[in-house]
């Protein structure tokens, strides 16, 4: 009996020190990527440009969801600074969505930027964007868009903002002159 005992009572804490232990300090989780937003387009998919697409609105603005208002030719756009210190400013943009599409397309949206009296300004980016349905549109909210690195520079000038929007069967295009601020 007495063996009996001391075997359950060597096996129960064998069982115990594997169950705690493991097999020592377990690894930190591996980090997730966030999956990453790629815009099919027609030129992805055939090889052939923006012949054939359909035209869609497009709006740019500030604000997001209700509190949106568009831009018009001499609107203000305020320049912020950036957390790796760019001067930017961050544009809202809005696209027609069809009653067919989802509550999110991912779109590919190139911002270009001039200044009018010429001077140095980042030329703009091309990326692809989530869009977010709000009612009859898709929504992209506050995007940056890096003029430069001198805020104080910028501000009073004119700058002239285009905004091209490619989907996988529609494109469209908007063009602003802001007074940054």
């Amino acid at each position: 009996m007495r063996i009996t005992s001391l075997a359950r009572f060597f096996a129960s804490s064998l069982v115990l020190a594997v169950g705690l232990g493991g097999c020592g300090p377990s690894a930190p989780p591996e980090p997730v990527e966030p999956e990453r937003c790629t815009a099919p387009t027609t030129r992805d998919l055939d090889g052939g440009g923006l012949d054939g697409m359909t035209p869609r609105a497009i709006t740019v603005g500030a604000g997001e969801g209700a509190s949106f208002a568009p831009w018009s030719d001499g609107a203000t756009a305020t320049v912020i600074m950036g957390f790796q210190g760019g001067a930017m400013i961050t544009p809202t943009i809005r696209v027609t969505a069809l009653a067919t599409e989802g509550e999110s397309v991912c779109l590919r949206v190139a911002l270009r930027n001039t200044l009018s009296d010429a001077s140095e300004v980042f030329p703009g980016v091309v990326a692809d964007i989530t869009f977010v349905r709000v009612g009859d549109l898709f929504e992209a909210a506050n995007l940056f868009d890096q003029l430069g690195f001198d805020a104080a520079a910028l501000r009073g000038k004119t700058l002239m903002l285009v905004v091209d929007v490619t989907g996988v069967t529609f494109n469209g295009s908007a063009s602003v002159s802001l007074l940054l601020g």
